[in-house]
């Protein structure tokens, strides 16, 4: 009775571990899935390459602490119906520090990964998709009308601003959304001025100033990510360690009253 008293909780975290593993996975199927609500910019989801490694990457991290979970559970179980098996417990328990410590270590390898990762910005391949699926997206023709007036700066987003019109020091003269007239006084120091072209299918999509946004998105969303992963790895290696000082303390007690009773027969 006192077995099953001292091991219940932990049975019961487990168990709601399995729980817990179950919508982080769905949470990681969604982020695979809907790219196009993270990167904002049509039905798309341009960009959406960059963002399904972290949709990838919850769906692993979910079905590991599924796995460790179970592990854990069974571990547990046999603490409270098989204790007079010592290889068995001993078995499973080195199955669940395994388990625990490689799910761990993917967490935390994942998370420096990728926010090493996008710090390096996009590769020419990955731009290019991004581009391709932009110009699909007609992002740069999508503006109401009524909006394009000398109050333009307030009614566009960032990657609008950002891809769809050339620079304000470049000194271009606006007509319409697709047509900026350069003037004689056009910017040399502002590389993206020469990279700026009215045709819709290139625009300023090559421009520094269009990457930046997307690198800006992309940066902000791993941080969040990487956060929350952080702290979520640091509460598992807080109940880790409290879980092997309540093993140590509950086999130093019954080491102590199989001793009593052996001097007190």
């Amino acid at each position: 009775m006192k077995s099953v008293k001292n091991n219940l909780p932990g049975l019961i975290l487990n168990v709601l571990l399995i729980v817990l593993s179950c919508p982080i996975m769905v949470i990681g199927w969604w982020l695979f899935m809907n790219t196009s609500v993270l990167i904002n910019t049509g039905p798309d989801g341009c960009g959406g390459e960059v963002v399904n490694g972290v949709g990838l990457g919850i769906i692993c991290a979910g079905a590991l602490l599924m796995v460790v979970s179970v592990v854990g559970s069974i571990y547990y179980c046999c603490r409270m119906c098989c204790s007079s098996r010592p290889c068995l417990l001993t078995l499973s328990f080195w199955f669940y520090v395994v388990f625990m410590v490689l799910f761990i270590i993917f967490n935390l390898g994942f998370t420096i990964y990728t926010l090493a990762d996008t710090n390096q910005g996009f590769d020419s391949q990955l731009w290019n998709e991004t581009q391709t699926c932009m110009i699909k997206s007609d992002i740069c023709t999508k503006f109401n009308p009524k909006y394009l007036n000398n109050t333009l700066e307030e009614h566009l987003t960032a990657i609008q601003s950002g891809c769809c019109k050339p620079s304000d020091d470049c000194g271009f003269t606006y007509s319409s959304p697709a047509n900026w007239t350069a003037g004689k006084g056009v910017s040399d120091k502002n590389p993206d001025c020469n990279a700026w072209d009215n045709d819709p299918k290139v625009m300023c999509f090559n421009c520094d100033s269009c990457k930046a946004v997307f690198a800006d998105k992309m940066n902000k969303m791993y941080k969040k990510f990487g956060k929350v992963n952080f702290g979520f790895i640091a509460l598992l290696i807080i109940a880790f360690a409290a879980y092997l000082v309540f093993r140590e303390d509950d086999n130093y007690t019954s080491s102590n009253q199989t001793t009593g009773r052996r001097a007190h027969p």
